[in-house]
């Protein structure tokens, strides 16, 4: 740890990581891709770091995800209504 002043700013202190803070970093990324979770989580971080790219880039990107959402959206249908005729309706309502 350093403590440090510039001029009339408040006193900053510095952190150097651990080799237990090392460990625990590489256990927390083991984990995260190591074991399946819902992928909404990355979206989510993400979004909480969006304003690194600029604001048309990020448009044409979210445009890009939505575009996919609706093929796969689309495609589901299709296959909904492929199946309305082999399963009764009543065993299909959850995924409508």
């Amino acid at each position: 740890m350093d403590v440090a002043r510039e001029g009339r700013q408040p006193e900053r202190t510095t952190y150097q990581i651990t080799d237990a803070g090392r460990e625990e970093l590489k256990d927390w990324l083991r984990e995260l891709i190591g074991e399946p979770e819902r992928e909404y989580t990355r979206f989510e971080a993400a979004l909480g770091e969006c304003a690194v790219l600029p604001p048309n880039e990020l448009a044409g990107l979210l445009q890009r995800r939505l575009d996919a959402l609706d093929a796969a959206i689309a495609q589901h249908e299709t296959g909904l209504k492929a199946l309305v005729t082999q399963v009764p309706r009543l065993f299909l309502i959850e995924s409508e």
